[in-house]
């Protein structure tokens, strides 16, 4: 009798990994020093070999240029978005408060850390740090705040102040951790 993929029921069995003993396919294997893994049982000193891994760093690096970071990290549409954005600010910096374009170019540099980083946990089989998604949320929000003021001040509200830009830039933050509930969420064994 054939043995089956500890992941893949449908597949044969290829190897076997040598920490936790779970049968593997091709897709599932990992061969490292020699030796066969799966994805989860990668010793650490060996994580930074995995194929398809990405340098957060470098992503950040490339992201100077918005945008690159993304696409280097292995989301194009993300990276496309970033890049597009970037474009559509420089065509119209005079209608931009000051400070967003280089928030927006900050917020570009940490975010492209942020998908290489969760890249690298899903290439070693594990999930992307929860922490992670919670910032990635609330910088979507942040950045959802100064599009929504940038509107108001472009089309309703001419007159608005840009200083107010970031007093209500910490309102949101504040209210974000104190409001996001898997944050607060303690687990009991």
């Amino acid at each position: 009798m054939e043995l089956s993929c500890a992941h893949h029921e449908t597949r044969a069995a290829r190897a076997r990994c040598v920490d936790c003993g779970a049968n593997l396919c091709g897709a599932c294997r990992v061969k490292l020093g020699g030796q066969n893994y799966c994805r989860p049982c990668v010793p650490e000193r060996l994580r930074k070999r995995l194929p398809g891994r990405r340098s957060p760093v470098a992503a950040a690096v490339l992201s100077a240029v918005p945008g690159l970071g993304q696409m280097y990290a292995g989301s194009l549409g993300r990276g496309l978005v970033f890049l597009l954005s970037a474009g559509a600010l420089a065509a119209n910096v005079q209608a931009v408060p000051e400070p967003v374009p280089l928030f927006l170019w900050v917020f570009n540099l940490f975010d492209a850390f942020l998908v290489a980083s969760d890249r690298n946990a899903r290439v070693a089989g594990l999930e992307p740090d929860p922490g992670t998604t919670r910032q990635k949320r609330f910088w979507g929000l942040f950045a959802l705040g100064i599009a929504g003021f940038c509107t108001a001040r472009s089309t309703v509200v001419p007159d608005l102040d840009p200083d107010l830009l970031w007093p209500a830039a910490l309102s949101l933050y504040g209210a974000f951790l104190l409001f996001d509930r898997r944050s607060n969420h303690v687990q009991h064994a």
